[in-house]
């Protein structure tokens, strides 16, 4: 819940970190097979951030365009591991919007939008649409 609140903090770095804390979360999640049973079914670690996530997916993907250029690229990078882990509501959706950072021309960005864009292309064949004009 804390982490969700200092994903809006007006403090860059505050929102940086919590991306990064959010990404150690899950990545430890993400790696963990079984973590409990619900009604006699295994539920991986991964599954059980579910509701978080869908309660902050549109703010993760938001803070893909933020102001300050290094919570950009984390946004971009925890976007790729939510991918990764199956965790997005739609995966082309999410890529699609994610990708319009494209426009900044910033190398840090761009750089990590590699691999998201090339997942993408190989689960979709043809990637994402191009972004729309502004």
């Amino acid at each position: 819940k804390y982490l969700g609140w200092s994903l809006s903090d007006m403090a860059a770095a505050v929102r940086a970190a919590s991306l990064s804390q959010l990404s150690a979360v899950y990545t430890a999640h993400g790696a963990a097979e079984e973590i409990c049973r619900v009604d006699g079914k295994p539920v991986s670690g991964a599954e059980r951030l579910l509701n978080f996530t869908r309660r902050f997916e549109s703010r993760f993907i938001e803070m893909t365009r933020d102001v300050d250029v290094k919570v950009a690229v984390e946004a971009i990078k925890f976007i790729d591991l939510l991918h990764d882990l199956d965790l997005l509501a739609d995966k082309a959706q999410a890529v699609s919007e994610v990708v319009r950072v494209m426009r900044n021309n910033e190398p840090s960005q761009l750089k990590a939008l590699v691999p998201l864009v090339n997942k993408q292309m190989e689960a979709g064949g043809g990637g994402p649409p191009p972004p729309a004009p502004p």
